[in-house]
């Protein structure tokens, strides 16, 4: 039976998976293939330092009912202090704050962002009892659809 729910219950945190990432590696790949690796399908990452050398990204440019999210890919050399984010089923919703010598950016990161020099993240598996799903229920809206 599926269920959709703006929210789950994890039974608790599983093991802590810390990753180190290097020049040209795509984060959103690289986590979700290390979890692959250790048999884990869900996570939250607790903490991300890394440096960006190609930055995909989105963020909301509007306050009205339907978001409109503008897409960016920036290169350069960006400093990251912030990347977290939750693995669900397998796959990476994350969001990062990066600085080059000019412009902060803080925003969604999108598929094929890289590593400049190094990343370290550290994710701790969450414990489900079910198999959970982000979904897309309306414009800008996710909930979760739970088989259990």
């Amino acid at each position: 039976m599926k269920t959709v729910t703006d929210h789950f219950t994890a039974k608790g945190f599983g093991r802590v998976l810390v990753i180190s990432g290097h020049r040209g590696d795509c984060v959103h790949e690289l986590i979700e293939k290390k979890m692959a690796e250790e048999g884990m399908r869900n996570g939250v990452v607790l903490s991300g330092i890394a440096t960006f050398q190609k930055f995909n990204y989105h963020h909301v440019k509007n306050a009205d009912p339907v978001p409109f999210d503008e897409i960016r890919t920036t290169d350069g050399a960006f400093e990251v202090t912030a990347l977290q984010g939750v693995i669900l089923n397998g796959k990476a919703h994350l969001h990062a704050a990066a600085q080059d010598h000019y412009t902060t950016i803080i925003g969604h990161v999108e598929r094929e962002t890289e590593i400049l020099y190094l990343a370290e993240i550290v994710v701790a598996e969450l414990l489900l009892d079910q198999n959970v799903e982000r979904i897309k229920v309306a414009e800008g809206f996710n909930q979760y659809e739970i088989e259990s």
